[in-house]
């Protein structure tokens, strides 16, 4: 049986609105790194299965950054939550969050769509992402 709390639900959607702010800019020096790597569990893996074109399966978050960094130095991209579905289960949650992008803050034109699934667990009080696949 799921039970949200208003407390929890508020802290994993500005965990959401973070990860997603922390990923966006005009550039990579205007993405926030450490925000986004503070949202992650130590031990959680990542999965980018949606790229053709990079490093794909199952990694760190470091490992993703490391691959990222410069393959988006010098491009714009902004990425937002547009909903998700929200179950929580005592200090486990699962969130399936559907997104946009565009090159712009304001979003237009729309440049890509998709579903980010994410584990979260709640480690010393505080919800982390564990296992994040889009």
């Amino acid at each position: 049986m799921s039970h949200t709390t208003p407390a929890d639900q508020e802290a994993i959607a500005a965990l959401m609105r973070h990860l997603y702010e922390s990923i966006s800019g005009r550039d990579d020096s205007e993405r926030d790194w450490d925000l986004c790597l503070s949202l992650f569990h130590p031990e959680a893996r990542v999965s980018p299965n949606a790229f053709q074109d990079r490093v794909r399966g199952v990694m760190t978050e470091e490992e993703f950054q490391a691959d990222a960094r410069p393959r988006i130095a010098g491009t714009a991209f902004f990425e937002w939550e547009v909903e998700h579905d929200l179950e929580i289960t005592g200090e486990v949650a699962s969130v399936r969050s559907r997104y946009q992008a565009a090159e712009t803050p304001g979003g237009e034109p729309i440049i890509k769509e998709g579903v980010n699934h994410l584990l979260l667990i709640k480690d010393v009080g505080r919800w982390v992402i564990l296992a994040i696949a889009w």
